[in-house]
């Protein structure tokens, strides 16, 4: 996600009608990367904002 330069965001209850695209895709990507990364070994799998931490801690 970045900055939302042009446009307007939704409502609550306009983006309420996305959620189930939103869960379904979500959690479809998440095992396509699940299943496509489970097999690697000495890699932690991080999720959105832990690799900017773990940048900050090792510099």
């Amino acid at each position: 996600m970045g900055l939302l330069s042009l446009g307007t965001p939704l409502t609550w209850p306009e983006g309420k009608k996305y959620t189930d695209h939103a869960c379904y895709h979500g959690i479809s990507q998440f095992l396509h990367i699940w299943d496509r990364l489970k097999g690697r070994q000495g890699d932690e799998l991080l999720w959105r904002g832990d690799e900017v931490t773990s940048a900050l801690l090792f510099l």
